[in-house]
């Protein structure tokens, strides 16, 4: 999966993911995905 930006991608996950378990999945994901940024 390719990310651009720093919320494209993030949203693009959440909409793939709606049940409960891929909710926290995504919250990893976001927690990761904000630590990458922080690196730019």
């Amino acid at each position: 999966m390719h990310l651009k930006g720093k919320n494209q991608g993030i949203e693009a996950f959440e909409a793939m993911s709606r049940t409960s378990e891929n909710i926290i999945l995504c919250e990893e994901y976001a927690k990761a995905y904000a630590l990458l940024a922080t690196d730019d």
